[in-house]
């Protein structure tokens, strides 16, 4: 309930965001920075703890990176920047993480999955 009423708050605080062509540029560049982030999150961990098949483990690490979906947590934060020339920016850069990793590393989920284990 709670995380549907920040996407509802998050929804209202895109009427005010101006939206310019620059904004669209960073927000692209954005996603493959969460997905790198989130790799370096997942496979250095791993890697130092987790030991046994190679292949086992890369799929593991490659399921948990695209795993990683982004949500009510970075909108709340986006939320809370003070008033600044730059927080309607890093609100629609953060809105396009939270959908991109929705709706796409969402819904493809099963095909990864089966992707990576139909290969082996």
């Amino acid at each position: 309930m709670l995380n549907a009423l920040l996407f509802v708050l998050i929804g209202f605080e895109l009427f005010a965001v101006n939206f310019a062509r620059l904004v669209f540029l960073p927000a692209i560049g954005a996603l493959p920075l969460s997905l790198v982030s989130r790799l370096a999150g997942v496979a250095i961990p791993r890697r130092l703890v987790v030991h046994g098949d190679v292949p086992q483990r890369r799929r593991g690490t490659a399921i948990l990176t695209w795993a990683g979906l982004r949500g009510g947590v970075s909108i709340a934060l986006a939320l809370t920047l003070p008033p600044s020339p730059y927080r309607g920016r890093l609100i629609v850069i953060c809105y396009a993480v939270v959908v991109f990793s929705m709706i796409v590393q969402g819904l493809t989920m099963p095909w990864v999955i089966r992707r990576l284990y139909d290969s082996s």
